[in-house]
């Protein structure tokens, strides 16, 4: 929470500088990842910084094999603040890896940071990103995480999973 709060704080600054911010579950869901990165989403909009949110599934959804419709990609390269939400959940495709890493490399070459949760941890995270090709396994993910990596704010988030406690309280109430 303090980490995510401190980055919000100082969204002013790292618009300029481009620091991305990752929280990792290490195998963990219901720690409040996309819940901080959210919150991190809504106080840039509240301190008229544009945003856009994505989850990497539904992404992927809107990613076809020949290109990513234009206007979305656009705003994905060029929105101050980008979130992606729950990382590493898409399968790893070719053609996705191009368009992501597309969309990674500008931003990274434009000081554009980017918001990142994941199940994973961001080196477990590179693992879903590697393809087979007629030449074997290749790690398409390396170049990416690298961009990823340079300027980053790692949070480690680990715990029980909030939902099903909130669940279990409501059912014996």
């Amino acid at each position: 929470l303090e980490k995510a709060k401190k980055y919000a704080d100082l969204l002013p600054q790292i618009i300029d500088d481009g620091t991305n911010i990752v929280f990792e579950g290490h195998g963990c869901v219901g720690t409040g990842k996309t819940h901080l990165a959210y919150s991190i989403a809504n106080y840039g909009l509240d301190n008229g910084i544009p945003v856009k949110v994505v989850n990497a599934t539904e992404l992927v959804n809107t990613v076809s094999y020949s290109n990513l419709d234009k206007e979305l990609k656009q705003s994905l390269l060029d929105i101050e603040l980008l979130v992606i939400d729950d990382l590493g959940k898409e399968c790893g495709y070719d053609w996705l890896l191009f368009e992501l890493y597309g969309i990674l490399n500008h931003r990274y070459e434009n000081c554009k940071p980017t918001v990142i949760t994941t199940e994973d941890t961001i080196g477990e995270l590179r693992k879903h990103y590697k393809v087979s090709t007629k030449d074997g396994i290749k790690d398409r993910g390396k170049s990416i995480f690298s961009r990823i990596c340079e300027n980053v704010v790692i949070v480690n988030m680990q715990g029980n999973d909030y939902r099903l406690n909130r669940r279990e309280n409501v059912q014996t109430n």
